[in-house]
């Protein structure tokens, strides 16, 4: 069982570092995301048909290279949306923002949090 102290302290810390400006940030874009109803019809078109190609080559019936374009083609339109772009570029800023923060935490405590996560991993 983990030490009520160090619990609270670790609620506190996520409650801190949810309030910092890159996660703010990611979350203010993965809703203005949510709310473009342009970009969740391209990404619910993309689920789509990139479930409907994986379904048939499953079942080992044959994909033709124009259905393979048209996946493609979707594919950028997605990534080139700006609301996808912004929440794309927001996620990778966060995942530097952890990774450095993943970096001075392991120094102040002298544990290499990256490898032990990597050890729990299955």
């Amino acid at each position: 069982m983990l030490d009520p102290r160090l619990e609270a302290a670790a609620r506190e810390f996520g409650t801190r570092l949810a309030q910092t400006r890159p996660l703010r940030e990611l979350h203010e874009a993965q809703e203005h995301l949510a709310a473009d109803e342009g970009a969740q019809r391209l990404l619910a078109e993309w689920d789509q048909k990139q479930q409907e190609l994986l379904d048939r080559q499953r079942t080992g019936r044959p994909i033709t290279q124009a259905e393979i374009e048209d996946l493609r083609q979707l594919r950028a339109q997605v990534q080139n949306h700006p609301a996808v772009q912004a929440y794309q570029d927001r996620e990778q800023q966060v995942q530097l923002y952890l990774a450095d923060l993943l970096a001075v935490i392991s120094e102040e405590l002298e544990v290499d949090f990256m490898a032990l996560s990597q050890a729990a991993e299955p």
